[in-house]
């Protein structure tokens, strides 16, 4: 969740062709869309749940696969096994 997705946002958006209404609106998404990323993740750590980071070019399959890891490792629903 650390990586800021504006590249792909801004290219996405053809921003640099944008008017400025238009970059000021990209840019207020982008700003929104990071604090709600930073408030899920601070929220996800301090209930100590298991957070999957889908921003790394992984495949479904290991995406799948991180998951039911995840789910696997779990004592109790939505907790981690005690010690991690």
């Amino acid at each position: 969740m650390g990586r800021r997705p504006w590249p792909r946002v801004h290219a996405a958006g053809r921003y640099e062709a944008a008017t400025d209404q238009e970059q000021a609106l990209m840019d207020r998404f982008l700003a929104r869309t990071e604090r709600y990323q930073t408030l899920m993740t601070e929220a996800v750590d301090r209930l100590g749940l298991h957070r999957i980071d889908a921003g790394r070019g992984q495949s479904a399959g290991e995406l799948a696969d991180m998951v039911i890891a995840a789910a696997d490792a779990q004592t109790a629903v939505g907790r981690p096994p005690t010690g991690q």
